[in-house]
């Protein structure tokens, strides 16, 4: 039987990878040119490339030179750039999948197959989110393993990859740590709160100081774009009160993306997509509330951090669907290695943290 539920497991995830596989492939003679855009960018960045020193905070300069430090700058075709990069996806989910209660319910397979699709669209060429999807995957797995001196690491490698590639990922990792202390003080509830709201506005007082309106950015890119799903301010940044009034206002629209589910068909799987991850994520956080796992508290933190960051700066829902990538691992991680045997212990009045077999 323990035989049999391994190959059962084996398959699935060979018929994920084959799935996005296939996308991978498919994708470079269907999508339009702009879905390229960022892959375009690194490769035009190639040709400019000065050695192999960082230039602070050139986010596409410093991708281009990491693509050069693994070999991708001499493949001069976008399939098996794309091919590559997904095979390091791949390797690095199942990485995380080994270290879980993988499960086979209908409902994973479902979320599975979606996301690696949207993956497979995303990560199938150059692009920016590679570096971030290795980092916050040793991360987790440091933190499973309860490994210190790793995890310090893993944290330092963030501060790092904030510097030089996205300055916007130190209000990620601000949010994160917040979030986190959140869930670990032992404050009265109401007292927590407050302190929460206070810290998560931090950011916005200290940069309404210096006459900088954060989601103003998302106006200036929009600007730029060519895009169906635009997402904009609903108000004009005049203090920070507005600032914070398109911030919170956005987060709600990109949790609930109700005004994209007229567009078309493929916008209707992306809102059902949204919601129902969602809905397992917050599942798992009523039922998992009071766990001391720190690794689950951590990814947990950590996702929301992200999903908070993405409310100011998100130009776009393609944007934000393509910068999710990078949490799927984290993201399977709290689903599969807590959330379906708390539920299906819950489910059943009894306490019961431990593999399911497939079904």
């Amino acid at each position: 039987m323990i035989k049999k539920d391994k190959l059962n497991k084996i398959i699935l995830l060979y018929l994920v990878y084959s799935f996005g596989l296939i996308i991978v492939i498919s994708s470079q003679f269907i999508l339009p040119e702009k879905y390229f855009i960022d892959s375009n960018t690194i490769k035009e960045y190639f040709h400019i490339l000065d050695g192999f020193k960082f230039n602070n905070t050139d986010g596409f300069y410093n991708t281009a030179l990491f693509y050069k430090y693994i070999g991708l700058s001499i493949i001069d075709n976008r399939i098996f750039q794309g091919i590559i990069i997904y095979n390091i996806y791949s390797l690095l989910l199942f990485y995380v999948i080994k270290h879980t209660n993988f499960h086979s319910n209908i409902m994973i397979i479902i979320l599975m197959f979606a996301w690696s699709s949207v993956s497979a669209i995303y990560l199938g060429q150059l692009t920016k989110e590679l570096i971030p999807l290795i980092l916050l995957t040793f991360f987790v797995i440091n933190m499973h393993k309860n490994n210190k001196s790793k995890i310090i690491t893993s944290f330092i490698l963030l501060v790092l990859y904030a510097y030089f590639f996205r300055v916007y990922w130190f209000i990620i990792l601000y949010f994160s740590l917040v979030i986190f202390m959140y869930l670990n003080t032992k404050f009265n509830i109401h007292i927590k709160r407050v302190l929460l709201l206070i810290a998560l506005s931090v950011v916005f007082i200290a940069s309404s100081i210096n006459d900088i309106y954060l989601t103003h950015e998302r106006t200036r890119v929009n600007n730029l774009l060519d895009s169906n799903t635009m997402i904009n301010n609903p108000f004009v940044n005049s203090s920070v009160f507005t600032d914070i009034l398109n911030w919170l206002i956005v987060w709600v629209q990109l949790l609930l993306p109700f005004n994209v589910i007229t567009n078309s068909p493929i916008h209707v799987l992306f809102f059902l997509l949204n919601i129902f991850s969602i809905f397992l994520l917050l599942k798992f956080y009523n039922v998992q509330k009071n766990n001391n796992t720190l690794s689950i508290k951590w990814s947990f933190s950590f996702i929301v951090g992200f999903s908070l960051t993405q409310g100011i700066f998100e130009p776009d829902y393609g944007s934000y669907l393509k910068h999710l990538i990078v949490i799927l691992p984290m993201y399977f991680y709290i689903v599969l290695v807590k959330l379906w045997p708390v539920l299906h212990s819950a489910k059943n009045g009894r306490l019961k943290n431990e593999g399911i077999t497939c079904g």
